[in-house]
C-alpha cells in the first residue's frame, strides 16, 4: 500500500545546518498472519 508522507525539516546533529526533506510517496508493508505464524515457528 501506498501513503502519502508530507513535506520535514529537522536540523543535522552536531551542526546548525538544517535541512527539508520534499513531500513523497512510500510504501507502507503489513505482515500477514501466514508471515507472522511462520516466523513464530522458525528455528534459529
Amino acid at each position: 500500500m501506498a501513503v502519502d508522507v508530507p513535506e520535514k525539516s529537522g536540523i543535522v546533529p552536531g551542526t546548525d545546518k538544517t535541512y527539508t526533506k520534499a513531500a513523497h510517496a512510500s510504501l507502507k508493508f503489513k505482515a500477514g498472519q501466514t508471515l507472522k505464524d511462520i516466523v513464530a515457528t522458525a528455528k534459529i
